[in-house]
């Protein structure tokens, strides 16, 4: 009996949750899980914030709020605009699996397993995956990523203290330079090598001018950037 294609891509997401990538992005948590603890958050909102945010950038920032003791409606307006970097790669991923317009809560709840990594390995697997699977395939990565995220999440809450500072700090920071490399290391055309230099260019020099808004400012102009350079080069390509 050949396997529908629902149980296959979920297979094969789940197996590749257990690769490299995943390994060294859900690492991460176990400094997330060390930060909440330092900073007074309760483990079961810490677990939570893990499985339903699974974006360790709002994670931090939900923690360094919670030990500033700042208001709620201040953290959460925080938290959902750090999340404002999902808009477009979510918008990038959806169009490739093919949902019907009526399945709204289906694409609601394919949307949440949508995250830096799961984009790149998603843009780089789909392409050579049937259009049946791949929705599957997002679903079984993010379930297998988001539950070994909490778990390790709970390692780190338990041995905060037992481990140096420096290293929880690295832990968190593992993931986003490993995003980085994977992005460049996945470049195969001009708009993605375009896209991520003037970025990379951009959001330091920003820093330098505004360090709160270096990110948003910086990816905004990064953007606006390479927006600009590659709609020269179709034009002259015409």
């Amino acid at each position: 009996m050949t396997p529908s294609p629902t149980y296959t891509g979920f297979r094969n997401g789940a197996r590749e949750a257990f690769g490299p990538s995943a390994a060294v992005m859900t690492a991460g948590f176990i400094g997330f899980g060390a930060l909440a603890s330092d900073s007074g958050m309760p483990f079961w909102i810490a677990a939570i914030a893990t499985a339903l945010m699974w974006a360790l950038p709002g994670q931090i920032i939900l923690a360094e709020m919670v030990a500033a003791k700042a208001a709620v409606i201040a953290i959460v307006l925080a938290v959902w605009v750090s999340a404002a970097r999902f808009l477009p790669t979510g918008m990038s991923m959806m169009p490739l699996m093919r949902m019907h317009r009526h399945e709204t809560l289906k694409k609601l709840f394919v949307a949440q397993f949508v995250a830096s990594t799961s984009w790149v390995l998603s843009m780089r697997n789909f392409p050579n995956m049937p259009e049946a699977e791949r929705a599957p395939w997002l679903v079984g990565f993010g379930t297998v990523c988001t539950t070994q995220g909490v778990l390790l999440c709970g390692l780190g809450y338990l041995l905060a203290g037992a481990v140096p500072a420096e290293v929880n700090a690295g832990l968190v920071y593992v993931t986003p330079i490993y995003f980085t490399l994977l992005m460049f290391g996945d470049i195969r055309s001009a708009t993605i090598g375009v896209a991520v230099t003037c970025g990379a260019i951009a959001v330091p020099l920003a820093h330098l001018l505004a360090p709160h808004w270096s990110l948003l400012g910086g990816g905004m102009a990064g953007g606006t950037v390479a927006y600009f350079i590659l709609r020269a080069r179709r034009g002259k390509v015409r």
